[in-house]
C-alpha cells in the first residue's frame, strides 16, 4: 500500500505559506500524507497573486514552495462529470469553486483537508479532515 494521500484546500496552503497559526493544527496531517491541490487551487492562488500586486520575488516564492510541497491535479472527465453532480443538488447551493475541490477529492477517493469545513458539509462520499469546527 502506497502513502496516504491528501488533497488540501486553498486556505490551509495559504495557512503554511504565510506561517499563519492557523496552520499549526493541520501539520499532523499533512506530515505523513503525499499532499495535493486541485487546479482550482492553483488558480486561486495566482488570482491572489495578481489582485495583491506581488512583485516578482514573493511570486517565485509563492512558485516555488507549490511544486516543493504540493503536485496539482488537473481537471479531467469524471471530475468535470462530479462538479457537475455536486452542483446540481437541490437545495445544496455551493460555491463553484469549492465545489471543483470537493469533485477532485472525491474523484481520487482522498480525503480534503481545509479550515472551511461548512464550506463542504453534507458532500456524499467527501471526506473531510478539519481543525475550524
Amino acid at each position: 500500500m502506497g502513502k496516504a494521500r491528501a488533497i488540501v484546500d486553498t486556505d490551509v496552503v495559504s495557512f503554511f505559506f504565510n506561517n499563519n497559526q492557523l496552520g499549526v493544527p493541520y501539520r499532523q496531517y499533512m506530515r505523513k500524507r503525499i499532499l495535493l491541490i486541485s487546479f482550482l487551487t492553483l488558480a486561486e492562488i495566482e488570482r491572489g497573486m495578481r489582485l495583491a500586486r506581488w512583485g516578482k520575488k514573493k511570486r517565485d516564492e509563492m512558485e516555488g514552495f507549490l511544486s516543493a510541497k504540493f503536485a496539482v491535479i488537473h481537471s479531467n472527465d469524471a471530475i468535470c462529470r462530479k462538479w457537475a453532480e455536486i452542483t446540481s443538488i437541490k437545495g445544496r447551493p455551493m460555491a463553484y469553486a469549492d465545489a471543483w475541490v470537493a469533485a477532485t477529492a472525491i474523484v481520487y477517493k482522498i480525503p480534503l483537508i481545509t479550515h472551511n469545513w461548512k464550506h463542504f458539509e453534507g458532500i456524499a462520499g467527501l471526506k473531510v479532515i478539519s481543525k475550524g469546527k
